[in-house]
């Protein structure tokens, strides 16, 4: 059908994404690949190679929680929604054990004891369920109803099995919840399924929990806090000890490496054990809201009151540190933060740890994407965290950022060599805020479309607030913006192909004309009475094509500033339009379900299909985004099925479905070259595809 014989594919070569939230990131004790949570799915990777990656789904909403067992063999994640399912893997062959739907409104942490055999599940607030699962058959050991809890459970945490007066591990295991500025103690008979709850005596001492992590030995519990410190807790006493400040913005999490219950020694031939405190060590990993990694030795750790916690390295990076990850040997750490980064760490003995950035993702919903006109491998995306990356499709790395809040004007700034974090690659970032970097919290406006400035290495983005803010592409810097353009936010910007003016759509259906050298309106264009949600300019750069959720396309004459004739379509609004190269055709798909081929010289659709696959289209299910490849042989169509559809673009014939994204797809673009595809989405997912023909 398309020469040769060769039947079109596309096969997905990659996904950008990672959640940055606690509870997100995991090292498999192979040591090659490592886990982390992307939208719907939990991704599986190589460490060394990142196109070798595998998707878990099993989940119809944001995956909010996961876990791996200590030895590799289970993986669990649990999710948000009406569905809120805890899905239990084999993590060999990918296929789901258990599905346990005890949950409703969400899950909030889920994590597996020391040696597999139980599964601790939390619910959120609303739900207000904690329960305790036999890994062997699936069955409930116990379960406790939290709703009455004045504080939701903030941290769940498995402290091994209880030992005897003597050191022995009993059949009882242990844990410990936080809620508000409480720590709470269990102890599990799994036969018997008692349970025993301690409130332990926090004295003085009052925090908000975060974290926590119980000793190697279990008769110690450190417990991080919202107010950077970290308070240790006496078990078999169940009462405050001491507390040590480790960072601010306060603590995300806390890990202490496994090690041997006792240390060994030998006399006449005759082994025993060391059961001394004398003969203990303990190392303390925090990560903090500050973006830091702090590395503590306590040579003692019943004597903690009075030597405290010894610092023995500290690491800083870029964002809160939400997710800590270690290899088996303790060799390599992964650390994960709020700015949707994840860093590898070598640790070796006697030298300072530091940290190479390993992958970077947007924090929420991508809203655009457009690639370089001329680079092959280079492309822009507009989020919702407010920023406007410039990535390198070869690496997949980000090699420009800028954004920031309402503000027009910034400083960029480029992270240093010789810094506590030595990044494989230099990101430049532009700073909106008098030198401070605005994360995804404090960000109110966010960009919402952009235009590459022809060859140059320009962007021209359109932003919620009604704004266009100008940046260089290649170094990120801040060059100049309009404030005000639009009274209620801009929604579609496009650049003319003599560079010498661009348009901007509003959401109050306004077209306006720029001149691209002053910067001021020249021109506007009023007849929408929706949201402008394409504009699409011939090649003479004199007629404009805007449609509008009004249901309506509207061609205009540029010079004259009056419309020479408009298309309406049936029902619904209009979501995307793209113009095929003899300029009088124009393909458009939206609410009514259906893709259009329009005719200029007609008033009704000269070809029209139905989104998707009727059998499987629900009343939610409709295109969202398309695109036309620059040959003008394939469409490339998305929508609110998470799917991806490669169609003929001459007869609007099925060719091939990509299956990849956990939420709505928000647009779709065409390399230069025709050779791959890149489609975002509203689960924070970057995909690129490839396209073989």
């Amino acid at each position: 059908m398309m020469g040769d014989g060769m039947e079109p594919t596309i096969e997905l070569e990659h996904a950008i994404g990672f959640a940055g939230q606690p509870h997100s990131l995991f090292l498999h004790p192979n040591g090659r690949e490592f886990v982390y949570l992307a939208g719907a799915c939990v991704v599986i990777q190589d460490l060394h190679d990142p196109h070798q990656q595998e998707f878990v789904r099993g989940h119809d909403d944001n995956v909010t929680c996961a876990d791996l067992s200590k030895l590799g063999k289970w993986l669990v994640s649990g999710q948000k929604g009406v569905n809120a399912n805890v899905c239990v893997w084999h993590y060999e062959d990918r296929r789901i054990l258990y599905r346990l739907e005890e949950h409703d409104h969400g899950v909030k942490f889920v994590q597996f004891s020391h040696d597999e055999k139980l599964l601790i599940t939390v619910g959120v607030h609303e739900d207000g369920k904690v329960v305790i699962w036999d890994m062997s058959i699936g069955h409930i050991v116990h379960q406790m109803n939290t709703s009455d809890w004045p504080e939701p459970i903030s941290h769940v945490e498995w402290g091994g099995k209880v030992q005897d007066i003597k050191r022995r591990e009993t059949e009882c295991y242990q844990y410990c919840l936080l809620a508000g500025n409480d720590v709470y103690y269990h102890i599990l008979n799994p036969h018997t399924g008692q349970m025993a709850v301690d409130k332990l005596n926090s004295a003085h001492h009052v925090r908000r929990g975060t974290t926590a992590q119980f000793s190697s030995q279990g008769d110690l519990l450190f417990v991080g806090s919202s107010s950077g410190d970290v308070a240790i807790y006496h078990i078999k006493d169940k009462k405050f000890i001491t507390s040590h400040q480790v960072c601010t913005g306060g603590v995300k999490c806390l890990f202490i490496p496994p090690k041997e219950r006792e240390t060994r020694g030998q006399e006449g031939g005759f082994r025993y054990a060391n059961f001394g405190d004398q003969d203990r060590s303990l190392t303390l990993y925090c990560s903090g809201g500050d973006g830091s990694v702090a590395i503590y030795d306590l040579k003692d750790p019943q004597a903690v009151l009075t030597t405290g916690l010894d610092e023995r390295n500290r690491l800083r990076v870029e964002g809160d540190v939400t997710s800590l990850a270690f290899s088996t040997d303790m060799s390599c750490m992964l650390l994960g933060t709020t700015y949707g980064s994840i860093y590898t760490s070598s640790l070796v003995q006697g030298q300072a740890p530091s940290a190479r950035l390993t992958m970077t993702a947007p924090l929420s919903g991508v809203r655009f994407i457009r690639f370089h006109p001329f680079i092959n491998d280079r492309f822009a995306t507009c989020s919702q965290d407010a920023f406007v990356r410039v990535w390198d499709s070869s690496t997949y790395s980000v090699t420009a950022r800028c954004g920031g809040p309402a503000s027009g004007l910034g400083r960029c700034i480029t992270r240093p060599h010789g810094d506590s974090i030595a990044v494989g690659e230099v990101v430049k970032t532009t700073v909106m805020n008098h030198g401070k970097l605005m994360g995804p919290k404090t960000a109110v406006a966010y960009p919402v479309c952009m235009s590459y400035l022809g060859q140059m290495d320009v962007l021209i983005s359109a932003w919620s607030d009604g704004c266009i803010r100008s940046f260089d592409a290649l170094s990120g810097e801040f060059l100049w913006n309009v404030d005000n353009a639009h009274r209620s936010g801009i929604t579609s910007i496009v650049v003319a192909p003599n560079m010498k003016f661009f348009v901007t759509g509003g959401e109050e259906g306004e077209v306006r004309v720029w001149e691209m050298s002053t910067r001021e309106m020249v021109s506007e264009l009023k007849e929408h009475k929706g949201a402008v949600s394409g504009l699409k300019l011939m090649d003479d750069s004199m007629h404009l094509l805007s449609a509008s959720k009004d249901k309506g396309v509207i061609t205009w004459d540029l010079m004259k500033e009056r419309r020479t004739c408009c298309h309406e379509q049936r029902m619904g609004g209009i979501n995307a339009i793209d113009l095929y190269h003899n300029q009088a055709n124009f393909v458009t798909v939206g609410m009514e379900k259906r893709v259009n081929v329009w005719d200029m010289r007609q008033a009704q659709p000269v070809l029209s299909s139905p989104y998707g696959d009727p059998s499987c289209v629900g009343p939610d299910t409709y295109g969202t985004a398309l695109a036309l490849s620059n040959n003008n042989r394939f469409l490339a169509l998305g929508g609110t099925d998470q799917l991806v559809h490669l169609w003929d673009a001459n007869t609007l014939a099925p060719v091939e479905v990509g299956v990849g994204h956990s939420g709505a797809v928000n647009d779709i673009q065409w390399s230069p070259d025709d050779k791959q595809a890149v489609s975002v989405g509203s689960d924070a997912c970057i995909l690129l595809w490839n396209i073989y023909s």
